[in-house]
């Protein structure tokens, strides 16, 4: 079978089960610095927030022990700053607002997203990667390694990696009522092979488009209807069969 092209140097080349390669850029340290900078100035927002708001309590007198108000604020200050970046890389699908800015996202070393127990972990090992205070630990770990991980991205099996430009194309209406019916015999990993496919397929040559393609209808073939099958083999039939599936599945419109 055609091997597809070989990914540049500061891009990951994974090879799905169906012998399909594909090609995710690497975030490099800039663009994750530049992300890092717009989490840090919501986080200082929202420990200023914080602030005021024990201020108030310690004013009021509701909190009137001391020990108690340094209590409450060390346990909340780490509850911000450890849980913005889990939750919204759980409820972002590996995106903090500074990564959606800079079109970034974190993914697994397999090119799957990120679960939820690898954001967990990428962020309490976060720790260990701010220190001494300004990220040092993180980024000579990323420096250190081709897919730019820091220790947290190690211990997790994560990468982070630059959002495709272009979104996916709109389905074509008249025949997404026919994908629909087929789409049913398919699994969310089907998805996800043909949405990573149709995000990328700008980059790719013409050649290896057409190579890439083949191997999907290929795959999917034995699980369609010969209606789908003739969907899937007609111009942007690719994305009908998405955007069927996303919507058999629940999950929607395109992402």
């Amino acid at each position: 079978m055609t091997e597809g092209p070989a990914p540049a140097a500061d891009s990951l080349g994974i090879a799905t089960p169906e012998q399909v390669t594909l090609d995710f850029p690497i975030a490099g340290a800039g663009s994750r610095c530049l992300a890092l900078a717009i989490d840090t100035l919501l986080l200082v927002a929202a420990m200023v927030i914080l602030s005021l708001v024990i201020g108030a309590f310690s004013l009021l007198r509701v909190l009137r022990n001391g020990g108690w108000v340094a209590a409450i604020y060390v346990l909340l200050t780490f509850a911000v700053f450890w849980g913005y970046f889990s939750l919204f890389e759980i409820a972002w699908r590996g995106q903090t607002p500074g990564k959606r800015v800079a079109r970034l996202r974190v993914i697994g070393v397999s090119g799957h997203p990120a679960t939820v127990g690898q954001v967990l972990i990428r962020n309490v090992v976060r720790a260990v990667d701010v220190l001494p205070g300004i990220y040092a630990v993180g980024l000579v770990a990323m420096l250190c390694n081709r897919r730019a991980q820091r220790l947290g991205d190690w211990a997790a099996g994560t990468i982070v990696v630059h959002e495709a430009e272009a979104a996916l194309p709109p389905p074509v209406g008249s025949a997404a009522p026919a994908a629909l019916a087929a789409a049913v015999h398919l699994t969310a990993a089907d998805l996800e092979l043909l949405e990573r496919y149709l995000l990328r397929r700008g980059d790719l040559p013409e050649a290896a488009r057409g190579d890439l393609e083949g191997k999907i209808r290929a795959h999917l073939a034995p699980r369609l209807t010969p209606e789908a099958q003739a969907l899937a083999a007609a111009p942007r039939g690719l994305e009908s069969l998405a955007a069927a599936l996303r919507a058999s599945l629940g999950y929607g419109g395109p992402r």
